[in-house]
């Protein structure tokens, strides 16, 4: 199926109604914690001067990291929608629109400074070709620093080929790896993978998939037959629903160190 780019697809829910979708998740404080804890601790431990979030749109996570920081650190929203970073409003906050694929350290701050880089559910905008974005931001590394992501992922290979399978349908492009995977990938690249720990699933609809990637009803329809036809009902990954179905992202906190 034909894809489109995802900043564009998605832009209706960018800016200040990006904290609304899918029951509010992407603004809660709470559902946020298990990043938000690991990328403080990060900062204590390294006395890292600049603090990146790729992908930040509105700049929430910066936000709830910022009173747990206690010291003077640079940060930086980096993100490629202009209406997302439209909605950084902080004056601590820089907003820098750029890819995290083509981004260099140099655009963000002096070089010579102690970085660490954060992340949450952005990975699988890269599609299968993720491991070239993992190879980028390890290149912006020196060794000793954090890259610290919150990335939906599944333990069983077979959950994730089912949540391919859902997103493939609709056309986003978007990819998500089992876990086994993406740490191989991860160490591949130049990281070691020093601690991981589970967030919040997030919960997605047949409507609400309808509505964000304005797939028509009766496509939706389509294939929520030809879901479960295939993979047949899977408790905790692709379920039954009013709307047809309601699919769940597993997501993991990965606190990785430049090697």
């Amino acid at each position: 199926m034909t894809t489109t780019n995802p900043i564009d697809r998605e832009s209706a829910v960018h800016g200040e109604e990006w904290s609304n979708v899918h029951g509010g998740y992407f603004g809660d404080p709470e559902v946020a914690r298990p990043l938000v804890d690991a990328v403080a601790a990060v900062l204590a431990e390294t006395g890292s001067e600049v603090l990146v979030d790729l992908g930040g749109g509105t700049g929430f996570l910066l936000s709830q990291v910022m009173p747990r920081i206690g010291r003077d650190v640079r940060l930086v929203n980096l993100d490629l929608s202009a209406r997302q970073l439209g909605s950084v409003t902080h004056p601590r906050i820089r907003a820098v629109e750029r890819s995290i694929t083509d981004f260099v350290r140099s655009d963000i701050d002096d070089e010579s400074k102690l970085f660490t880089l954060m992340m949450r559910s952005v990975l699988h905008y890269l599609g299968r070709d993720y491991p070239a974005a993992l190879r980028h931001l390890r290149a912006q590394l020196r060794p000793g620093e954090y890259l610290v992501h919150q990335t939906a992922t599944f333990a069983d290979a077979a959950d994730a080929d089912c949540l391919n399978r859902l997103y493939d349908e609709m056309g986003t492009g978007k990819h998500y790896p089992s876990s086994s995977e993406l740490v191989e990938h991860l160490e591949a690249c130049g990281f070691e993978v020093r601690l991981s720990c589970s967030a919040e699933k997030l919960c997605l609809t047949a409507a609400e998939l309808s509505d964000r990637y304005s797939v028509a009803p009766d496509r939706i329809a389509a294939i929520c037959d030809a879901m479960f036809e295939c993979f047949a009902e899977k408790p905790g990954v692709l379920e039954r629903h009013l709307t047809g179905f309601a699919a769940y992202l597993h997501y993991c906190v990965y606190t990785c160190r430049a090697v």
